[in-house]
């Protein structure tokens, strides 16, 4: 008897580690698959976002920002921040940690404005992980998509 108590607390074991990881999987939305050009093209500022902070290339990095933009930063403790403050903190913090940025949606509202948003991750090399979502409000300037906010979500 006491080896079927064991395999059965075995399985309860089991079962709740899968349940536990098929519920986390659940909250993960599925990564964005754009479908239009402005859709590819906003999802190819993102990239230049991440590529930027992951090489220590801050013009690569605020290529994407307008220069009028206003960008929520944990870095300035979750304020929003202008693009030129933003760089200054930027040039200190960027050889500390990497990013993801994994577009999870992309609305066009207009020919010229539109909505991105994605899961960030940053990775300090000291540990830490830090996951958040981000919400970027884009506007088309001269033929170009340009990021004029951006910001933290729940």
């Amino acid at each position: 008897m006491p080896e079927r108590k064991a395999v059965r607390h075995v399985y309860h074991v089991v079962s709740l580690i899968v349940c536990g990881l098929l519920a986390a999987c659940a909250t993960v939305p599925p990564a964005f698959e754009p479908q239009t050009s402005d859709e590819r093209a906003i999802v190819r500022l993102l990239q230049t976002i991440e590529s930027g902070y992951n090489t220590g290339n801050v013009d690569e990095q605020l290529a994407p920002y307008a220069p009028d933009a206003i960008i929520e930063t944990l870095l300035a403790g979750g304020k929003a921040v202008s693009r030129d403050e933003f760089a200054v903190m930027l040039r200190a913090q960027m050889q500390q940690s990497t990013i993801v940025i994994r577009p999870i949606a992309v609305r066009i509202l207009s020919t010229d404005q539109a909505e991105a948003e994605a899961i960030v991750r940053r990775a300090p090399s000291a540990g830490g992980e830090i996951i958040g979502r981000r919400m970027y409000r884009l506007v088309r300037r001269e033929g170009q998509w340009r990021i004029i906010e951006a910001r933290y979500v729940p």
